[in-house]
């Protein structure tokens, strides 16, 4: 289980790869990966975290996901900072036996992130 705050980009094949890393008893990862929207007007986005408490905030919610699925793994990243149309926000990946597990694991996890279950600020730039 883990969390991360980036200031830079990820790479999807590279969480995939660490999620994997000695498994052999995974039949599936699900990811969601959250990207800036470009609606009406706006040309990106600033995404702010409390530092002191966002860690803690992760590691909980991690917990959380997995004593409430059947699942092997979950790894949140986020990025904070200015970012641009089209970049990506976040990911969400869960590894599992069973894709059903893994899918619904994903969806609780990003619902708890729209709620506010990590302090994080983001506020959109409009042109």
């Amino acid at each position: 289980m883990s969390g991360k705050i980036l200031s830079a980009d990820f790479s999807l094949d590279d969480l995939v790869n660490e999620m994997k890393e000695g498994r052999r008893d995974l039949g599936c990862i699900v990811a969601f990966i959250g990207i800036v929207r470009g609606d009406e007007g706006v040309k990106g986005m600033n995404v702010r975290v409390d530092n002191e408490k966002i860690s803690d905030a992760l590691e909980s919610l991690c917990v959380e996901t997995k004593r409430k699925f059947e699942i092997a793994d979950v790894k949140i990243v986020l990025k904070k900072g200015y970012l641009s149309v089209g970049e990506k926000i976040d990911a969400i990946l869960v590894s599992a036996a069973h894709r059903k597990d893994a899918f619904k694991a994903c969806e609780f996890v990003v619902d708890k992130l729209k709620m506010g279950a990590v302090p994080i600020k983001d506020e959109e730039i409009r042109e």
